[in-house]
């Protein structure tokens, strides 16, 4: 049986019967020791010694005449039997009944008081029920004749219980079992790969803390997806910028140009690419903070002099010049702390995405500044420039502007989001802005690592 309501009625049917039973025997046990039963059975007693005593006095008519009112103000008939079951006044002698209550005192226990003379009720042949009294001097029975009502199914007791248990499974139906159910359909759409399922109870109970738990860890769950998915991303995305320059350098050897050079960039860029995805994969355990950033001094001026060189294979296949400016103040051996193989991937992505929009044959400035204890790089392109309302949100995954530079450029709009998380890893911070005419994208990092 999988229905959780079907097993809590059957529960607490099971319950309701054996308490039903419990307190019926309790009730008779409290009727029989306290109830209306023993209270008449003692007016009877009464009734049956003021027979005994009108008798004794040889009163017959007045012992008549009590019977009758007996008769009719009890609607049943009385009569006074002798020790053996003779009857006084000339009714119907009844052996059997002085035998009946004979039996019924040897199996009880031996009489300590008067109220232990009480008999049972004596059930005839013909349907008619006895009571029988002893008198206080136990000479004569007191015995009442009433006709048995007819018997009549318990209905209101039985419509009761169904009332409650209806009403309790209405309860338990819509407090428990509709919500897990609510909940098991969630899990199995969550099992099935849908990481946007939800519960959505407000509950202040046990089932709304388990429904929250539950949201808790799908966060989590799809977190973790989604953060492995975005290394596959980033991953697919990264290794497009080393691929393109190994590309244009083997058609550098093909045609016999610069020879040496190209070998050795060549050699770099697989360097490169063989380290990528334990960049990117070291650079998503910094952000979920599972490991920490390897800093080291690096001179600026050599290590940006460095990266142009790197880059200049792609930036030559549009005619675009890399420029680079240092401002006057810096000093060539100044060093700033800093993980360069994830700064050079977040440069890297910024300047791929300068030379895909620059205009063909424009130039593409980077600049190194210094503003106290922070170093400023900036990269400025040609290009289009980004609409303004759109310029905060280029930093978001996936992430396409509807403007012309993005309309025909293709990408899956990851690179400046990758960018955004090297920098922050890094401590720093990166903006964009119009520079009309091109976008201008600055980096600032701390000069001593944090």
């Amino acid at each position: 049986m999988k229905s959780l309501t079907a097993r809590i009625l059957i529960s607490l049917a099971c319950c309701l019967a054996c308490c039903l039973v419990v307190l019926v025997y309790w009730s008779d046990l409290e009727f029989r020791k306290y109830g209306p039963l023993e209270f008449y059975q003692h007016t009877l007693r009464y009734y049956a010694d003021k027979a005994e005593k009108l008798w004794l006095n040889h009163e017959i008519k007045h012992l008549e005449s009590y019977f009758q009112e007996l008769n009719e103000q009890y609607d049943s008939e009385f009569q006074l039997l002798d020790i053996y079951g003779k009857d006084i006044i000339g009714f119907d002698d009844h052996p059997d009944l002085v035998d009946f209550v004979n039996r019924d005192h040897d199996a009880s226990r031996p009489p300590r008081k008067d109220s232990d003379k009480l008999h049972r009720p004596f059930r005839a042949s013909d349907g008619m029920l006895a009571f029988i009294n002893q008198s206080t001097s136990g000479d004569f029975y007191l015995v009442q004749w009433v006709m048995l009502p007819p018997y009549r199914f318990p209905l209101f007791p039985f419509v009761s219980i169904a009332f409650i248990l209806g009403f309790f499974g209405w309860m338990m139906n819509h407090y428990v079992a509709k919500p897990v159910g609510s909940l098991s359909r969630i899990l199995e759409k969550f099992g099935q790969g849908n990481l946007s399922a939800r519960i959505q109870l407000d509950r202040n109970d046990e089932i709304g803390d388990l429904a929250q738990s539950f949201n808790q860890m799908a966060d989590q769950v799809a977190s973790l997806v989604e953060r492995e998915r975005g290394v596959v991303r980033s991953v697919a995305h990264e290794v497009r910028g080393p691929l393109t320059r190994m590309i244009l350098l083997i058609e550098r050897l093909r045609q016999n140009k610069q020879v040496q050079e190209s070998l050795d960039r060549l050699e770099t860029e697989i360097k490169t690419l063989s380290k990528m995805p334990d960049i990117l994969l070291h650079l998503s355990m910094v952000e979920n903070g599972q490991a920490s950033i390897v800093k080291k001094p690096v001179e600026m001026d050599e290590y940006l002099q460095s990266f142009i060189l790197k880059m200049s294979p792609q930036s030559e296949l549009k005619n675009c010049l890399l420029n680079f400016q240092r401002d006057e103040s810096i000093s060539l051996e100044w060093q700033m702390e800093t993980d360069p193989e994830i700064l050079s991937r977040c440069l890297e992505n910024i300047v791929s995405n300068a030379v895909r929009f620059a205009p063909e044959g424009t130039g593409i400035d980077l600049t190194l500044e210094k503003n106290g204890d922070d170093f400023i790089i900036k990269i400025r392109d040609q290009g289009p420039g980004v609409i303004e309302n759109e310029i905060s949100s280029i930093f978001r995954p996936f992430f396409r502007s509807d403007s012309s530079r993005n309309r025909h450029t293709g990408g899956l709009g990851l690179g400046l989001a990758i960018t955004r998380s090297g920098v922050e890893a890094l401590g720093g911070n990166v903006w964009a802005e119009n520079a009309s005419p091109g976008l201008r994208v600055t980096i600032k990092l701390p000069e001593i690592g944090l």
